[in-house]
């Protein structure tokens, strides 16, 4: 079994992506694809950023 650590699978695209210094990448689950384990992870285009905001915008309410 060979290990890609340049790669991680995005649970999202259900996607193999390249490791970028902004993706969210787990270590606790793996996926096998063709004899390689990758780890799972998330993409940035997928970050909660509408849940950041709607926290933020929580706060302003008078």
């Amino acid at each position: 079994m060979l290990i890609d650590n340049e790669s991680y699978f995005c649970m999202q695209c259900q996607m193999i992506h390249i490791r970028q210094q902004e993706d969210l990448i787990m270590t606790t689950g793996w996926v096998h694809l063709d004899s390689i384990q990758y780890a799972v992870g998330c993409c940035n285009q997928h970050e909660s950023k509408p849940h950041s905001q709607s926290h933020t915008s929580s706060w302003h309410r008078d």
